[in-house]
């Protein structure tokens, strides 16, 4: 191609088709000049072998005798072949959907490079097909070059369109260009509507860029878009990401003022803020809400609370609530019992925090370095050697490395006890650790 315009957004990609191996965007051609792109194969004027050519002449009964009608009738051949045409363009397009549908996006991409081939000419809607084949496909990059292309061949996308591509732009962090499609919708005379705002905000929210999703929640508000759930849970997901619980909880009590319910995602995003804040009352009162809406808390709330009330230093109350997970229906996983060891570590319980230990063997999981860690520390916070010694052997016997700072606090114990010669022996395992290369667990 000699002439390429300038797409707004992402560069796009060279090469005539995509390649599914190498996962790049391969249609040279699409978006060129009427000329460039006649040559290139995507777009220009079609040239169909089997239409009887038609060169505009004008005729009349004198010429070569023929009837008067026949211009009439040629006129009627090419208008019936526009007609074959524009609907065969829409069948590509909604096999593109469907295609879209099944996150097939690579072979969405092959349908609309063929269709130059076929002397067909994509539509803005077929483009925005495509872009929401690529987005259920998980790959941003080819949905936003497909946006790019759209614009580049002077087609203007719709709300669907620009929403869809703003969604692509959440899935990829790429919330620069999601506010970018914002500006430009306005300058295209389109008004964007709650999703719009959800996928901008969502958008945002992946970026770590709470204060811009705030911001968009409070420009939708004045340009009379109502919040819903998913609008304030993407909101609250921005907030807890950006590890502002003070403004998750705010959050919340907007969306109950506004009578929308928070569902369980919004509520564990807003444990999971206060959790990162060491805020554990928070963190409670925002469990508790959950239940009064009669949601049910997940793995994931359950496991924040645990670990926030292990930060404040409320042990029993998180062993509470990790004893509470079976009534609850749900089967602890390796977090659960990390952050349950870390709260008895905390709280000097070294009986209770042995204890988790044939637990979560029991239920099929392996002691990872985090839970050994919290354990040993267990045990020395409350001047136990032997056991802590004993969880070494544990470790050694899992093919788990021991750390130096590991094996120095349980000699530093050992000490403490005047254990003397549980010290020198654990020194000179200290000596061939230090001297261990270290390639990761063992």
């Amino acid at each position: 191609c000699d002439e390429q315009p300038a797409a707004v957004g992402p560069s796009r990609p060279s090469a005539h088709a995509w390649d599914a191996a190498s996962a790049r965007p391969q249609l040279a051609c699409i978006g060129g000049s009427a000329s460039s792109t006649s040559r290139c194969g995507l777009g220009g004027p079609a040239v169909v072998p089997w239409l009887p050519h038609h060169s505009g002449q004008r005729f009349s009964s004198s010429d070569a005798g023929r009837p008067p009608l026949g211009e009439v009738h040629g006129e009627s051949l090419l208008a019936s072949y526009r007609k074959l045409v524009q609907a065969e363009v829409r069948n590509q397009t909604t096999l593109i959907r469907s295609l879209g549908k099944g996150s097939r996006w690579v072979e969405a991409l092959e349908v609309l490079g063929g269709m130059p081939g076929r002397s067909l000419t994509p539509t803005a809607v077929t483009f925005s097909a495509v872009v929401s084949a690529c987005t259920r496909g998980r790959r941003w990059d080819a949905a936003l070059w497909a946006f790019a292309e759209m614009r580049a061949r002077g087609l203007a996308p719709d709300l669907i369109a620009f929403s869809t591509a703003i969604n692509a732009c959440e899935k990829g962090e790429q919330w620069e260009f999601a506010l970018e499609f914002l500006s430009q919708m306005r300058f295209q005379g389109l008004i964007p509507n709650v999703i719009t705002f959800n996928a901008a905000i969502s958008a945002c929210g992946r970026g770590r860029q709470w204060e811009a999703a705030l911001g968009l929640l409070h420009v939708a508000r004045r340009e009379g878009c109502v919040p819903t759930v998913v609008t304030y849970g993407a909101a609250i997901n921005a907030c807890e990401k950006g590890g502002q619980w003070e403004r998750v909880m705010q959050l919340l009590s907007q969306a109950e003022r506004s009578r929308i319910a928070p569902d369980v995602v919004a509520f564990s995003s807003a444990v999971s803020a206060c959790e990162k804040g060491q805020a554990w009352e928070q963190a409670v009162c925002a469990f508790h809400a959950m239940q009064l809406q009669q949601l049910s808390p997940d793995l994931i709330s359950f496991n924040a609370l645990i670990s926030a009330c292990a930060k404040g230093q409320q042990w029993s109350r998180a062993l509470a609530l990790h004893a509470g997970l079976t009534g609850a229906g749900l089967t602890p996983d390796l977090v659960t019992f990390n952050a349950s060891a870390s709260a008895c570590e905390r709280g000097r319980a070294w009986p209770e925090a042995l204890q988790l230990l044939p637990e979560l063997r029991c239920v099929g999981l392996r002691p990872d370095e985090i839970t050994f860690r919290a354990l040993v520390g267990a045990c020395v916070r409350s001047g136990r050697w032997a056991e802590a010694a004993a969880l070494l052997v544990n470790m050694q016997e899992d093919g788990i490395r021991r750390s130096v700072s590991l094996l120095t606090s349980v000699v530093e114990a050992c000490e403490a006890q005047q254990q003397w010669n549980e010290a020198l022996r654990l020194l000179d395992e200290l000596g061939e650790v230090a001297l261990e290369p270290f390639d990761g667990p063992r």
